[in-house]
Parts: structure tokens; sequence; C-alpha cells
């Protein structure tokens, strides 16, 4: 990875046998948020996601072309006033038909209790989240339940000596 201060400006994905497989580039606006993500692969092709973001209406279209400027998809979301995804639309190759909805639920600390998803219009999943907390109030078991309401994985979190995460098991 290339970083400049605490962004990173470029990553390598490589094989087994050390031959890069794809890389990323980023580039940033003044404020910080992504503004292009660049994927150059082994064959020589390239995809070009554009960010455009509106700071007044707290959302994001990300316009995803190759490396002839032909759409391959596009992509929406709306945030929340604490930058934290509230809608996720995924649009079709061409940018036009959605594919995809996800509606996110939060508790008023931020952590996600439900999400949401259509497929094509319909009902596809639904997921809601239970948190269980240790006596500072740390999150120390995340449960997992479909919409029947049963449990379809967990998450068992533990903190070092001093409040630090130290493991994380998950179980699906």
């Amino acid at each position: 990875h290339t970083y400049i201060g605490d962004k990173v400006l470029q990553s390598n994905y490589f094989s087994e046998n050390d031959e890069i497989l794809h890389s990323v580039s980023f580039s940033y606006d003044e404020d910080g948020y992504m503004q292009e993500e660049s994927t150059s692969y082994a064959d020589g092709s390239l995809t070009i996601k554009t960010f455009i973001r509106d700071k007044e209406k707290q959302d994001e279209t990300i316009i995803i072309k190759d490396e002839n400027g032909k759409i391959e998809g596009k992509e929406y979301y709306q945030y929340n006033d604490k930058h934290i995804p509230i809608l996720h639309i995924k649009y079709d190759e061409k940018g036009e038909e959605i594919e995809e909805e996800i509606a996110y639920s939060y508790t008023e600390d931020g952590y996600l209790i439900q999400l949401d998803s259509k497929a094509e219009g319909k009902p596809d999943f639904k997921r809601s989240f239970d948190y269980k907390r240790d006596a500072e109030n740390n999150i120390i078991e995340t449960y997992i339940k479909n919409q029947a309401g049963e449990i379809v994985g967990s998450e068992i979190r533990t903190y070092t000596d001093d409040k630090k995460p130290a493991s994380l098991e998950e179980t699906n």
C-alpha cells in the first residue's frame, strides 16, 4: 500500500506467485472523501469508480465505467447525520434499473440493528442484530437473526485489560 497521511493512494494485489493481479489507486477531494477509485487488471482492462457527493442531501452516487467510458453500473448511498449509510441502492450494468435496495437502521450510538433488502422491488431478506454488553458497555456478543427471529450468526468479542479489542470469533 502507498499512503499519504491516513489515506491509501494505491494498493496492489498479488497472486501466490507474486504476480500483480490488479492494482487500485484512489484520489480524494479537499475534505478527504473518495473522489475516484481506479482498478487496473493484469489483462489491461480498467474499472473506474467516480464518487459524486452531495453534502446538502448527505448522499453519494458512484458511477462505474470501463476503460472506454462505458457505464458498467451505478450505486447510490444515503447517509444519516453521522455519515453512516441508511440506504444503499445497486443498479444494473447500464446504471438504470434498480437491482437491489438495502435499508439500514441503527441504535442511537451507531450500531446496526436492522437490515432490510429488496431485490427487483420485492423483499429479499431481513436481518436484525442484538447486542450483549459488559459492565463497561463494550459489546461482547452480537446475535444476527433472520426474518423468523432465528439466530443465523453470532460474534463474540474479547477485550484486553486496558479495554482494547483482543479477538473476534464469528459463527454462521
